[in-house]
């Protein structure tokens, strides 16, 4: 960490660099340093204008240091701390303060240049506010100052979907003052335009923003700023659904219409204190933390002086919605991709899918014409009927039916056809990937890759590691996942691995409440209400029931074929067949043909909108009669259905932890939270666990419902739970 002052005579300027790498995180020791270097510059009565700057070629800041949040001040009025004393010192300032932005200022970053009575940027950068993503909101004053900026509507959207924006788009709205011209060495370039907006006289002197008029056309600001929130598709959630930071951004936001900076600031400060000390962010910071750690070299084994494949050229086999949304994945990445089908038709129809996916992009502004144009102009992606046109791919990624056979014929082709150094990958959501890995000369460079539907859009990808699996390979494939903007967790080889094996038991406990007599419409409606972006029986009819029934009755073969052969073993374990035949008996495969769980009009909500089907509970009185079950009397609680859900759920991950098939806690949470819905706030199943329901409450409920239900190995709590309560020591972190 190091602040340097610069004076050059002839400009009448003094630069001010600092460096705290990697992210120029502005810790209280360098906010303490960076004040008493602008109070000192104020000292020299020839100086006419103080630049701020990153130096080393660091970003200008990403933010206040999040690791000096765990020691919250003990009270709700504010302790004005460094980064806030060190925001003082530049505003108040004597003589004209600059913020020159490279690469990006977020959080506290911004809130500095917020401060400062100009901002100029490099063409590149860009400029946000994400602390709503952690549970918090702007603690420094970005909340007031901001509207009075660039006025309320634009600063309800900066602040609480804390998504960065663009230099150019920062300018247009009045954030940021001047963009430097690219080409030129990004400090000389920022000193340049810092230097004409400060010596036009058009400018002034200086400016406080603090002091600026907040835009008055509105008697009550906060409904001004709910307005904007709905205006810009924001769904601001309810305090008891994640939504504390958001409900804490808007009061904030609002408050800066009081007529004194001041209260405006204290509010601020007071809701950010709360927030600070509240579970909801505790949780979204172990999530921050966790998503950082699983991705790290070190979590992934690597020592560092491996040499990377550097994946350019991929490969897809399969041009279904999976294969076509995985080339756009890779698109994305920079890479060009060849996906491979078997028919013209069918390549037809993945150039079409792929086409849609941008098509769809530009319509909703996530990409601009021209990017699209570019796209088709490069070639990057072309499609083939033969898998010979892979030869000289970097990776190649088989999204194929789930079924072995198939999967094990395309990879022994691949091998043969592919060059030795080529990564062979199998998008398998469930299938053993040493079986897969056993059929070619190169095992080492075979792995899982198993994205989620749709997979240019679902932020993770399980990498799953076989037996004989390089670790180099591994970190080729996180590599590219990081240019994806994926996360990235290698996990080890089990059936499911992380993701789907908890899954599996999860399903499991909620169908056999369903034959005891359970409302499914109750059931997701108490999950929904834990967090779930949707329950699990719509879910169910969103991933397709038949898809299900296929992958249930694939592993029930594989269970069977390893007892034969000594290596598993079938036994009395309850399970339930009612999402199977309500399928097979009715012919309802979920949204895809409109009936599932639920039933789908097309003309509501596009198909998409689940709606309760008296049907469904007429199929149920069947089923249960046919089994000779009786609805229980009385029926489940709340609390039980809830427990029965989730604790098998927490169960699993521990016994996937303790079978080393995930490395930790954090590893599981962020498969759960990006994959499956898990809520974020809650801190993931495992933080959860030990932080909400506490470890031993864990045992104790498992250990009940195991003795009612001596059947449902999922009950059967983990060894490692166990030892965790007896020793009294914790399964994951807390901050």
């Amino acid at each position: 960490m190091s602040v340097a002052a610069e004076v050059c005579p002839d400009k009448r300027v003094a630069i001010i660099r600092f460096s705290n790498p990697p992210v120029n995180a502005l810790s209280k020791k360098l906010c303490t340093r960076l004040k008493e270097a602008v109070a000192s510059a104020q000292q020299d009565a020839s100086i006419r204008a103080i630049l701020l700057m990153s130096g080393e070629g660091l970003p200008f800041s990403g933010g206040a240091d999040i690791k000096e949040f765990d020691n919250p001040p003990s009270r709700d009025n504010a302790e004005v701390g460094p980064l806030s004393l060190l925001i003082e010192e530049i505003e108040s300032a004597t003589v004209p303060t600059v913020a020159c932005i490279h690469k990006y200022a977020f959080g506290g970053g911004l809130e500095v240049a917020l401060a400062c009575h100009y901002r100029v940027s490099m063409p590149t950068a860009l400029l946000g506010l994400p602390e709503v993503k952690l549970g918090l909101i702007p603690g420094a004053g970005g909340t007031q100052r901001l509207p009075r900026l660039v006025g309320w509507e634009a600063a309800v959207r900066m602040v609480l979907t804390g998504d960065p924006l663009p230099s150019t788009e920062a300018h247009g709205i009045g954030l940021v003052d001047a963009v430097a011209k690219g080409g030129k060495e990004a400090g000389a370039a920022l000193q340049e335009v810092a230097l004409t907006v400060v010596n036009d006289p058009k400018t002034g002197c200086h400016r406080r923003t603090i002091n600026f008029p907040v835009p008055s056309n509105a008697l009550n600001p906060l409904e001004t700023c709910q307005t904007f929130a709905k205006k810009a598709g924001i769904k601001v959630e309810a305090s008891d659904r994640g939504g504390e930071a958001f409900q804490g951004a808007l009061e904030a936001l609002a408050a800066a219409a009081l007529p004194d900076p001041r209260r405006g600031l204290d509010l601020e400060a007071r809701v950010f204190n709360r927030l600070l000390r509240s579970e909801q962010s505790k949780a979204r910071r172990y999530v921050f933390f966790s998503e950082r750690r699983v991705a790290s070299d070190h979590h992934l084994g690597l020592r560092g002086d491996e040499s990377l494949v550097e994946i350019r050229h991929v490969g897809v086999v399969g041009g279904g919605t999976m294969g076509a949304g995985i080339a756009i994945a890779f698109l994305d990445a920079g890479a060009r991709v060849t996906l491979v089908e078997v028919t013209t038709e069918a390549l037809a129809r993945a150039h079409e899918v792929v086409q849609g996916i941008v098509a769809s992009r530009v319509r909703r502004g996530l990409m601009s014409a021209a990017q699209a144009a570019v796209w088709a102009s490069q070639r990057r992606f072309q499609g083939t009927l033969s898998l010979g046109d892979l030869s000289e791919t970097d990776l190649v990624v088989e999204a194929v039916f789930e079924d072995m056979a198939l999967k094990k014929d395309i990879f022994r082709r691949l091998d043969a056809q592919c060059r030795p150094s080529t990564i062979l990958a199998t998008n398998t959501s469930t299938l053993s990937i040493d079986d897969i890995a056993a059929v070619t000369r190169r095992p080492d460079r075979v792995l899982g890759m198993h994205f989620f539907s749709p997979a240019h859009m679902m932020r993770l990808v399980e990498v799953v590691r076989g037996q004989a699996s390089s670790t180099a390979v591994v970190g080729a494939l996180a590599a590219v996942i990081k240019r994806m903007k994926k996360v990235c967790v290698a996990v080890g080889n089990c059936d499911g691995f992380v993701g789907n094996r908890m899954l599996f038991s999860y399903q499991k406990e909620l169908q056999l409440m369903v034959e005891e007599g359970a409302d499914p419409y109750r059931i997701d409606k108490l999950l929904f209400d834990f967090g779930f972006p949707v329950g699990p029986f719509v879910m169910s009819d969103i991933a397709g029931l038949d898809v299900a029934r296929r992958i249930k009755q694939q592993r029930q073969q594989r269970k069977l074929k390893e007892s034969s052969t000594g290596r598993g073993n079938l036994s009395s374990e309850r399970d339930s067949d009612v999402a199977d035949k309500l399928s097979e008996s009715s012919g309802r495969l979920g949204q895809k043909n409109g009936r599932g769980w639920y039933r789908y009009d097309p003309a509501i909500g596009k198909g998409r909108t689940p709606l309760p089907d008296p049907s469904v509970q007429t199929f149920l009185e069947n089923f249960r009669r046919s089994k000779g079950l009786t609805p229980r009397n009385p029926p489940h609680t709340d609390k039980e259905i809830l427990e029965r859900s989730i604790f098998p759920l927490l169960n699993e991950g521990i016994k996937i932890i303790e079978e080393g098939i995930a490395k930790s806690g954090s590893d599981v949470d962020i498969v759960w939270i990006y994959g499956y819905g898990f809520p974020a706030w809650r801190g993931g199943p495992m933080y959860y666990a030990e932080h909400h329901v506490g470890l031993a409450n864990l045992l104790a409920g498992l250990n009940k419902y195991a003795q009612k239900y001596p059947c449902c190995s999922h009950f059967r709590p983990a060894g490692l739970l166990q030892d965790l309560v007896r020793k009294g020591q914790g399964l994951v972190a807390r901050l």
